[in-house]
């Protein structure tokens, strides 16, 4: 098991690094299993984020639905 981390985002103009070389003998190639860890464990993080996203979304929605009915609410009843 090796230590992952993301990458950085490159910016429009980036130019993006030239891969490692891959080291010789028996650790050359990625495993089937291995690709198949990476692409799930980034498909659930993407899924994760864009649940968060929306919950956010909600929120503020909410919050602003709860300011437009005080205002009015204060327009009509209190003033």
């Amino acid at each position: 098991m090796g230590i992952s981390a993301e990458a950085p985002l490159l910016g429009p103009g980036a130019a993006a690094a030239p891969p490692a070389p891959a080291p010789a003998g028996a650790a050359a190639g990625t495993s089937v299993a291995a690709k198949a860890a990476l692409i799930e464990a980034a498909a659930i993080r993407t899924a994760q984020v864009t649940f968060l996203m929306f919950m956010m979304n909600l929120f503020v929605l909410f919050l602003l639905r709860c300011l437009v009915f005080y205002f009015l609410y204060c327009l009509c009843f209190v003033w």
